[in-house]
Formats: C-alpha cells, structure tokens, sequence
C-alpha cells in the first residue's frame, strides 16, 4: 500500500477491500466526509486535488492503517458475556407514576383512533414502526420477526397481531394462505428490513445476504 497510486474510485474500492478497510474507517483516518468517498468510488464524484493528496496520505501511512485494522479486528472477535434479566427491578421501574401517566396516554391514542385499513408487519423488530401506523388508522393483524427477544415485545405491544413465521425466508405458502383466510384482505405491508449490506453507516458489501431480504 506504501506506493499505491489511486487513478480511480474503483481502483480505491479494490485496494481498500484487499486489506479489509471498511469505507467508514477509510473515511476516519483520511478525515473525507464518507459520503464523498462513496460518490467517488461508484464514479458519480470527482475528488479534489486537496482530498486525492490527502487520500493517498492516509493509505501510505502504514502505523496509522495498523491501528484501525488491529482496532477492528478485536471488535470483530469481542465476546458478550450474558447478562441475568433481573425482573424484579424491571416490574418495580414499571409501576412508577411517571410510566403508569405514559401508558394510560398510549392507549387512549390507540383507543380514540379508528382503525379502518388492515396491516401486516415484516421485520416487526419491538413495533416502532406498527406504532406508528397503529396512530394513523392501521390495524396490524400479523407480524413477521426472527429475534425471540424482540418477538416477545412486539407482542407485548401487539396482543392481537399474530404471528405469521420467524425467518421470512422460509415462509411458507400455507402460512400465508392461513393469514390471508384469518384476516381477510390487507391494505398495507410494512417492515424495516436490514441496510447495513447497502447503507453509508455499513460496510456497503454486495455479497452480504441481508441485501436479498
């Protein structure tokens, strides 16, 4: 990388992915926003002759691109230890006043809203976004999530959605058809599926799978 001349946005995208640094951290060290470095690597931007300079500054210093490297590496084999759920702490933080004021106003939102179109949520993570359409008129029949957690929440949140599947790439045709003949027709299908294959905050990978969902 020392003597490595950039002609080209697709030129830097190959040398950076050859020694496995990521856009964003390329954009830490060489201190260019990341979203003009993006531009030019897919040919859409031209650098200035300010940034290429320093640009090729940053990717010839050898111990400043050592110290990313190595900093992403130990984040990338970081352990988690568990942590015990302790549920009596969590009941006692529920029943405060200030919590009991908050829910009773979320459900008068949910109670005085006519709820005339029917949804189904994808991706449902914990149902911020079903919350959302829950307020403007939505009623949410069926979620779809892969996380246990999250799952448990969103039908804390959603008693009276069902549960469609887990992993929406092994939904069934039946369990569509038993949606379908339990709610009838939908009106919308909403859902946040994962960007960090594609998003400037990712790592912008076209192999990542998450990119097909």
């Amino acid at each position: 990388m020392r003597h490595m001349k950039v002609n080209s946005g697709k030129q830097l995208r190959e040398e950076r992915e050859k020694i496995g640094l990521s856009q964003a951290k390329l954009a830490e060290i060489s201190n260019i926003p990341q979203h003009l470095l993006s531009a030019y690597e897919l040919g859409k931007e031209e650098l200035s002759e300010g940034y290429l300079k320093r640009l090729l500054s940053a990717i010839q210093d050898n111990d400043r691109l050592e110290e990313v490297l190595t900093r992403k590496k130990r984040y990338k084999n970081h352990t988690y230890k568990e942590v015990e759920h302790n549920q009596t702490r969590v009941n006692k933080h529920a029943l405060t006043k200030e919590n009991e004021e908050y829910t009773k106003l979320i459900n008068s939102l949910r109670t005085n809203t006519v709820k005339k179109h029917k949804a189904i949520s994808l991706f449902s993570g914990c149902g911020g976004l079903s919350l959302g359409f829950s307020w403007a008129g939505f009623d949410i029949k069926g979620f779809v999530e892969i996380d246990d957690g999250l799952r448990e929440v969103y039908t804390d949140n959603f008693p009276t959605a069902s549960l469609i599947g887990t992993d929406i790439t092994k939904i069934s045709q039946e369990q569509i058809l038993t949606i379908k003949k339990k709610v009838g027709d939908l009106d919308v299908i909403i859902g946040g599926p994962p960007c960090q294959g594609f998003s400037l905050s990712g790592k912008r990978d076209v192999n990542d799978p998450r990119n097909s969902l």
